[in-house]
């Protein structure tokens, strides 16, 4: 089973999530949404699939998607199941990227918040983390690579031919290659 956890501004039915969709199938994916504007009701939200996945048969047979700022909710719920994750350029450290972005303070704060926990806690046993190289939005030589103080269970930089940009242009390829391995 898979879940895909959405970025800051998109929605369960992003682009990467239909691509997941299309490979998986409904029974096997699931993909909720999270408020972007109130961060109150985004906690809620990341509970809500954390009540989710451990109410679930066997959850360490789910993998969570997420990207960006789904790639923070992703690690921060990997610390309180036994599921194993995929970070697609994720936003680990959101308040350096404030100025750069029209977001409320409290939601960076909030996020970051998360971000700490996460860094704390995260299974680096159950980790994987894809980058791509010329992210418009997040240096990942800065911002990513060094929050992994324990080597994840992988670290990878995808070049422009396999993938690019921050919205992961070229994940159908990526992620179908990884299911076939």
């Amino acid at each position: 089973m898979y879940y895909y956890l959405h970025g800051y501004g998109s929605s369960s039915n992003s682009v990467k999530a239909n691509i997941m969709r299309d490979i998986l199938g409904d029974d096997n994916f699931y993909a909720p949404d999270f408020s972007s504007d109130n961060i109150d009701l985004a906690k809620d939200q990341i509970d809500t699939v954390i009540n989710k996945i451990k109410n679930s048969e066997d959850e360490k047979s789910i993998t969570v998607v997420g990207s960006s700022l789904g790639g923070l909710y992703a690690l921060y719920i990997s610390c309180f199941t036994d599921v194993n994750v995929i970070l697609l350029n994720p936003c680990l450290n959101p308040h350096l990227l404030k100025k750069d972005l029209d977001v409320d303070v409290d939601h960076i704060l909030e996020a970051t918040k998360l971000s700490l926990y996460g860094y704390k806690h995260y299974d680096p046993s159950r980790v994987r983390v894809w980058v791509t190289s010329d992210d418009e939005i997040i240096n990942h030589e800065f911002l990513t690579a060094p929050f992994f103080y324990v080597d994840p269970l992988e670290y990878r930089e995808f070049e422009m031919n396999e993938a690019y940009a921050h919205a992961f242009e070229g994940f159908r390829e990526v992620f179908k290659s990884f299911l076939n391995k």
